[in-house]
């Protein structure tokens, strides 16, 4: 009887220490989800953050190459250049004065940008050796050249310096803002 009596409270001695580790598991499991759920506010925070900040970069990108760079006003300042070009042309033209004549040739010929140049039916300027049609497609994209046409003359020219310093201006402020979202993320 003694004996059945020391077996009942072993047991009993067994199943209070299952319940003490039930206990604590609980107790570590409750832990546990306290701080899965600071990790996943932590997450969401981060994540709303990052989604805020791309936002801004889509919406604010456009603004700051046109506040340091402004690609709309050196292209249009290159077509009023050679448009006032072609306008001396034609002018010296209708006078034939042929040595102002050679010395808008000339200065047309060095110019690293104009491509072609037809006047009242002739070649004046030929810096690709081909017909533009079929060079300028092969060589450039749409936006990379323009073709100015002005009184008697058709003159393409490259804007191809102009569109790579926007794009590394636009590079570097995209650059800029990427690195500032990483360390904002990082730093919260």
């Amino acid at each position: 009887m003694r004996m059945s009596r020391i077996l009942r409270i072993s047991r009993i001695l067994r199943i209070l220490r299952i319940l003490r580790i039930l206990k604590l598991y609980r107790k570590t499991e409750a832990a546990e989800e306290v701080e899965d759920a600071k990790i996943i506010k932590l997450k969401e925070k981060t994540v709303s953050v990052v989604i805020l900040m791309i936002t801004l970069v889509l919406i604010l990108s456009p603004i700051f190459p046109k506040i340091y760079y402004n690609m709309d006003e050196l292209l249009n300042s290159r077509k009023e250049n050679y448009t006032k070009i072609l306008r001396e042309l034609y002018r010296d033209i209708r006078r034939d004065d042929t040595e102002k004549i050679n010395n808008f040739k000339f200065l047309l010929k060095n110019d690293k940008n104009v491509l072609f140049m037809l006047g009242a039916g002739d070649v004046f300027v030929d810096n690709i050796n081909e017909s533009p049609e079929n060079y300028i497609p092969k060589n450039y994209l749409y936006n990379e050249f323009k073709v100015l046409n002005y009184l008697n003359f058709k003159l393409w020219y490259s804007v191809r310096d102009i569109i790579i310093e926007d794009s590394k201006v636009n590079l570097l402020i995209d650059t800029v803002i990427i690195i500032l979202i990483i360390s904002i993320v990082i730093f919260i």
